[in-house]
């Protein structure tokens, strides 16, 4: 026979609860931050203008120096891994 338990108020009273409607309230929303394109190679960004080759698979972009060579010693895409040939 199974005893059944009765609990009369609720299990989690006194815990903070990050998102009832009080707390969520007192967060102020993050700043957009804008969107930078950096190599996945060298790891800098891609100014305006700049030569740049992206990854027909995943969209990794890389300075067009960078991904050439990359290529030429790895045969692979930096992120997905996934083989290249230019």
């Amino acid at each position: 026979m199974v005893r059944r338990i009765r609990v009369t108020r609720p299990v989690n009273s006194g815990f903070w609860d990050p998102w009832s409607v009080e707390e969520v309230k007192k967060t102020t929303p993050m700043p957009k931050l804008e969107a930078k394109r950096v190599c996945v190679i060298c790891l800098s960004e891609i100014s305006e203008g700049a030569a740049m080759i992206e990854c027909p698979y995943c969209g990794a972009l890389g300075h067009e120096n960078c991904f050439e060579e990359w290529i030429t010693m790895k045969g692979k895409c930096p992120l997905c891994r996934r083989t290249i040939t230019l």
